[in-house]
């Protein structure tokens, strides 16, 4: 299992991912977590999913071996080091939702 901290907002993480093609293909409560929420992330076309998770204090990306598809451990590591372009955390994060179309809000 591949796991790395980001150390931006949700919504940060989100536009990064939308911005490299990615699409929300869920979006649910983070199980155990007040106010966490947690993502899955894919190509539309590809197999493969990147999870991203919040808490008002965390966000994270994580990577099921099972769930590779080849590009997904990649492309986390790909966001980690973008981590560095994105603005920093400056607040709490707030509540992403998917619209219908899959794309967050």
């Amino acid at each position: 299992m591949f796991e790395i901290d980001l150390n931006v907002t949700a919504e940060q993480a989100l536009e990064e991912c939308r911005r490299r093609g990615l699409s929300v293909r869920s979006e649910r409560p983070l199980a155990g977590e007040a106010g966490g929420r947690h993502w899955h992330l894919t190509f539309s076309a590809r197999p493969g999913t990147l999870e991203l998770s919040a808490t008002p204090d965390r966000v994270w990306l994580k990577v099921h071996p099972l769930r590779d598809g080849g590009w997904a451990t990649a492309m986390a590591q790909e966001l980690a080091a973008a981590k560095s372009r994105m603005a920093p955390v400056a607040s709490k994060s707030r509540e992403i939702r998917p619209t219908r179309n899959g794309g967050a809000y």
